[in-house]
């Protein structure tokens, strides 16, 4: 064994340090979890040449990616990261890592700009492929990235859509189904978002102390891979009792008779459907829920950080979009001041 070689564990698999002709030390997965098969690899391992370096090809370094990332990442994140991926390559082509340039980003968003796709889907795109790039900086396989000095397509800040109390008044009358007013009703009081309601299972109901726990479970995973607790609203307590009282045996809190869950797009779609019997916006949809619960708080002077940990966002530049309290509020405060 060469001693220039380091074997290390990064993640789930052994990865092979190696100093390459300018230097540089540089790393190679073995794709093996265990010491004993990574050490195996190791034995048969030559350290590559600059020039065979310089041939590693961005759909190899993807598969790299999503062997060592791809257990980390959500199955929805994980087949984005593959579309864009490929998406890219199919306008730039599939090129050895080095050769990609600023140029090649700028072609691929031009190109997706032309396609007719928003700026706030091209940003999506954009972040993807560059954390792919990123990783191979991360492990020497490139100097820097194609991506390091270009920014995200600047977003113009829109106020989020939500509902006033009589419009959610007029929603709910034409809401002809139990358990759909319970499901949008516990959506409304907890802020929570629509995947973390429909796999809302009753071992994260809390009875006792009034919470309800947002956690990744073997088929559902948070956006943010983190847990977080919500306190129940003593109507929300209200609704999961009855609910529980009512139900056979289920895993899930909303469910079909059948015991099945809800899909995602069957309960949008009925957002959508009774919204339209109730006469509201068309930009109304099933989010607008949460930003409803947001907004509701902050116009009743909850702390904005409270309700940061109470939507789950890391940062609380995130949550400031709902700060947008009514004129009316804002000359009632400036009138608060006392000059003596």
């Amino acid at each position: 064994m060469q001693t220039d070689f380091r074997l290390i564990k990064r993640n789930r698999f052994y990865y092979i340090g190696y100093i390459n002709p300018n230097g540089k030390r540089r790393w190679k997965t073995t794709k093996q979890s265990t010491q004993n098969e990574a050490l195996k690899v190791l034995k048969q391992f030559q350290s590559p040449t600059e020039k065979n370096e310089q041939h590693i090809l961005l759909s190899d370094m993807l598969k790299e990616y999503l062997d060592n990332r791809g257990k980390l990442l959500r199955t929805r994140t994980l087949k984005d990261y593959i579309l864009y991926l490929n998406e890219f390559i199919a306008i730039v082509g599939n090129k050895p890592l080095q050769q990609y340039s600023q140029t090649d980003v700028e072609k691929f968003r031009n190109t997706l700009r032309e396609r007719g796709l928003k700026n706030t889907t091209i940003n999506i795109r954009h972040r993807s492929i560059k954390a792919i790039f990123g990783y191979a900086v991360q492990y020497d396989y490139i100097p820097v990235s194609p991506f390091r000095h270009i920014k995200l397509i600047s977003i113009p800040q829109r106020t989020p859509t939500f509902m006033t109390k009589e419009q959610f008044a007029e929603f709910s009358v034409n809401v002809d189904d139990r358990r759909m007013l319970d499901l949008y009703l516990v959506a409304l009081l907890t802020g929570a978002r629509l995947a973390e309601i429909t796999n809302l299972r009753w071992d994260c109901v809390d009875f006792e102390n009034q919470q309800i726990v947002i956690r990744n479970t073997d088929s559902f995973t948070t956006k943010s891979g983190k847990q977080r607790t919500i306190p129940m609203h003593k109507e929300v307590v209200e609704i999961l009792q009855r609910i529980k009282s009512n139900q056979s045996n289920s895993l899930y809190v909303f469910c079909k008779e059948s015991g099945y869950k809800f899909s995602n797009s069957f309960v949008s779609h009925e957002f959508k459907r009774y919204c339209r019997l109730a006469n509201l916006p068309n930009e109304l949809h099933f989010h607008s829920l949460r930003h409803t619960f947001a907004s509701w708080c902050v116009q009743s002077d909850v702390d904005i950080y409270v309700v940061k940990e109470l939507l789950g966002h890391s940062t609380i530049k995130t949550t400031e979009i709902y700060s947008h309290i009514s004129k009316s509020k804002l000359h009632h405060s400036v009138n608060q001041l006392q000059l003596n």
